[in-house]
């Protein structure tokens, strides 16, 4: 015997036995045994083994051992995980067995539905959803979902072939009889546990689904590579080990299936999942190494698996076949001079053993000419046992293309130039300005202060039928473009909430007002020509064009218009402090109080508790800003809090890789970055932020600001504010998280006559009335 007992489970005649191997995961094994053993099935043994851990995993299960005596704790020398399952395999003593891997959590009442399922519906395999998490957020795994694996009901292979698709141990419960003498075979290290899931579902008649989560895998966030990541980190092992894991599964269809035509469309559909999934990720893998001889040996390893895969898989699978063909011509600038050889050998190979039904079929592309000119190259390849026909087709498709691309540029900048310098400027000298636009690149609709303007605009009747709203939009044609550009010169007013791209640099008539509502209260950060010489700012040329034909500037408060005049390179007579259209219904009454009983109808969990808001703004230019990684730790936070607070996520919208809500705190933990900010705000009970404007408008509410400034400097030397920083901002600043929960614990604390003041510098008028003021200022 290779392992050792160290502790026995005290279960009488388990209902499920629980099987996980476990090495080095003394940051999870925990949280993972706890979710195990708080299942609300009694009956439920864990067999857990050791793979001979190297840190403290072990002496954390003996711990945990103590206080759970279901738990059979077993330890092995270093072997890998398909020997500790089967050590678990020998072992386990339950009607059913359910593998769990060690940094993975199972939903509290999962082993409890899917038992109820398997006796109900007399399964020998009952699965459910699963979802990968990490700790900003949580996603189904794309293949299962695809492929329909979590639809309810009953399957088998016989009509299910997608069964595939999810070949993984995990979520799913095991009837005794399929697996109690399968075995993992444990000379391969990646996908080992394939064969064994396979043979399985293969040797079950009923297979049965149920519409409930029962697994959660954990995505890991650190610098160690899992199994799953081999791929990308040792693809030359990768290969190899899933070479063997194909050759080993391949002979079990036919062992189980007898019907041929159930036979072909199994393996058929077996094949196409691991050369999609599992074959072509590692063989990229291997070209991006731009590693001549383990180029070579993987494209000998090919050439022994084409002439040793059945038949019947060529005249069925397109895509092993374009891989290796149509596809690597793709890929061909990474194959290295020495490894030409033998991917010539390769395609001799392939063409040979290929039927001419795979020929026609591929012809039946959308890219017809393309795939048969990539083919013609290829063959030519191996006539004449050189690659510099592929070289030759790819060079002339370059030439090709780039001819294309230089000829759809000529011809966007011919209709540009057209439209502003000809079209237009005729359009402004014989056009009647009488038009009233909205003009805006931030939203689809209308809202917030353009909402409020364009309402009292409508109230002036010999405007109504003349008012035109170009809002945002991914494309738009060149008749569109005339149409915005016929608008633009044939305006009495033009009002902008941001910059707008489509007509920088244009020159607007004398007779037409444009004026600049902007999207931002106050003046926190600089912006505009103020900004110009940090970082990010932009040039002054850039400025110039995109806020040459100001006429009225609108803003808050007296305070701010120096800055404003700045930022736009305006007269300071021209900017008019008539307040903000938007931040006026967080002084409506009547208003709030519809807003956060919607808010509490829609989130049903908050249940009596405050609600924080964390609304950080974005750092960097447009790239850098869509990695924005948040740095306020969400689980410590649920941990410190969620008796008495939710947690509300809101990102700025230039954040476009939105923050997730990790699966297990979606009661504690609402990702609100789609909501209104200022709705939100409403029911805001305390605002954490940084750096961003949303202060200003939260201002008028008087409740708590925490400032959650943890790159200060870098910001500042970035971006840069008008004011003194720590000196602006009416609130308390922290730095970590550590400083961030200990100020919420004392929010009785903070200094609400610092927002007092605050709102009333940066806030001129309070009375509601900012739209009307300001249409009636400008009409």
């Amino acid at each position: 015997m290779s392992y050792q007992v160290i502790q026995q489970s005290k279960i009488q005649n388990p209902i499920i036995s629980i099987v996980t191997p476990t090495y080095n995961v003394e940051a999870f094994i925990e949280e993972q045994v706890n979710s195990l053993v708080n299942q609300d099935l009694p009956g439920v043994e864990l067999v857990i083994v050791d793979d001979g851990s190297s840190d403290n995993t072990l002496s954390i299960l003996k711990q945990l051992g103590e206080k759970h005596p279901e738990i059979t704790l077993v330890s092995q020398e270093n072997q890998g995980p398909s020997r500790a399952r089967n050590v678990g395999l020998e072992l386990f003593r339950g009607e059913y067995l359910y593998f769990v891997d060690a940094d993975d959590i199972v939903p509290s009442g999962a082993l409890k539905a899917l038992y109820e399922a398997a006796q109900a519906e007399g399964a020998d395999i009952v699965t459910g959803r699963s979802l990968s998490f990490n700790s900003t957020g949580s996603w189904y795994i794309g293949g299962h979902y695809n492929a329909g694996l979590f639809n309810e009901g009953m399957r088998s292979f016989a009509t299910n072939p997608e069964l595939v698709y999810s070949l993984g141990p995990a979520s799913k419960l095991y009837k005794r009889k399929i697996i109690e003498n399968l075995r993992m075979p444990e000379n391969i290290k990646i996908g080992e546990d394939q064969p064994f899931v396979l043979e399985a579902l293969l040797r079950s008649q009923k297979i049965y689904t149920i519409d409930a989560i029962v697994y959660n895998y954990r995505s890991r966030e650190t610098d160690e590579a899992s199994l799953s990541q081999i791929v990308s980190v040792d693809p030359l092992i990768a290969f190899l080990e899933i070479r063997k894991s194909l050759f080993v599964s391949l002979p079990l269809f036919k062992k189980y299936l007898t019907n041929q035509y159930v036979y072909l469309d199994a393996l058929k559909t077996y094949f196409e999942r691991v050369v999609r999934f599992d074959l072509w990720p590692s063989i990229r893998e291997v070209l991006k190494l731009q590693d001549g001889s383990i180029q070579k040996q993987v494209f000998s390893e090919l050439i022994g698996i084409t002439k040793e895969l059945p038949e019947e898989l060529f005249a069925e699978n397109i895509f092993y076949f374009q891989m290796l063909t149509v596809e690597m011509v793709e890929r061909y600038k990474f194959i290295q001079k020495e490894a030409h050889g033998e991917y010539i050998r390769l395609l001799k190979t392939l063409f040979d053993k290929i039927e001419s039904g795979v020929f026609s079929a591929m012809q039946d592309n959308v890219r017809i000419s393309e795939a048969y000119r990539k083919m013609s190259a290829l063959k030519q390849s191996v006539k004449y046992q050189t690659t510099l026909p592929i070289f030759l087709f790819l060079a002339k498709r370059r030439l090709v293309k780039e001819s294309k691309i230089l000829s759809r540029k000529a011809k966007t900048f011919i209709q540009s130039r057209t439209l502003t310098k000809v079209m237009y400027p005729i359009y402004r000298l014989v056009l009647p300005k009488t038009k009233v636009l909205f003009l805006t690149n931030k939203e689809a609709n209308l809202t917030g202060t353009f909402r409020m303007v364009y309402d009292e605009v409508r109230k002036h009747e010999e405007l109504t039928n003349d008012i035109r709203c170009h809002l945002k939009t991914n494309t738009r044609s060149f008749s569109a473009q005339r149409k915005l550009l016929k608008d633009v010169a044939s305006a009495k007013y033009i009002f902008l909430d941001d910059y707008y791209r489509q007509i920088y640099g244009l020159k607007t008539s004398k007779k037409t007002e444009v004026i600049q509502l902007w999207h931002a209260a106050g003046a926190f950060k600089k912006f505009g020509f103020g900004a110009i010489g940090s970082l990010e700012s932009n040039t002054v040329e850039f400025e110039m064009a995109a806020h040459q034909n100001y006429t009225k500037v609108i803003c808050s408060s007296k305070e701010v218009v120096p800055y404003y005049a700045e930022a736009f390179h305006v007269a300071e007579s021209q900017v008019l402090p008539l307040g903000v259209p938007r931040a006026d219904k967080l002084l409506d009454e009547e208003y709030r109080t519809f807003i956060h009983n919607r808010f509490l109808r829609k989130h049903p969990q908050v249940r009596g508790r405050k609600v924080i808001t964390y609304a950080p703004t974005f750092r960097g230019g447009p790239k850098v800003r869509q990695q924005f990684k948040m740095m306020l730790n969400l689980r410590k936070f649920v941990d410190h809090f969620s008796d008495e607070y939710i947690l509300a996520i809101k990102m700025h919208p230039s954040v476009s890789k939105s923050q997730g809500v990790p699966f297990d705190l979606k009661d504690d933990i609402l990702n609100l970055s789609a909501m209104d900010m200022n709705d939100l705000l409403i029911s805001t009970d305390v605002l954490i932020t940084d750096y961003s404007s949303v202060i200003f408008d939260y201002s008028l509410l008087n409740r708590p600001i925490i400032f959650y400034a943890y790159d200060l400097e870098e910001y500042i030397a970035e971006r840069d504010f008008y004011y003194e920083y720590q000196d602006f901002v009416p609130g308390p600043i922290v730095r970590t998280n550590e400083e961030l929960f200990n100020q919420i614990d004392h929010l009785d604390e903070i200094n609400l006559q610092q927002v007092e003041k605050f709102k009333n510098t940066f806030f001129d008028q309070l009375d509601g009335q900012s739209a009307k003021r300001i249409v009636d200022s400008i009409l």
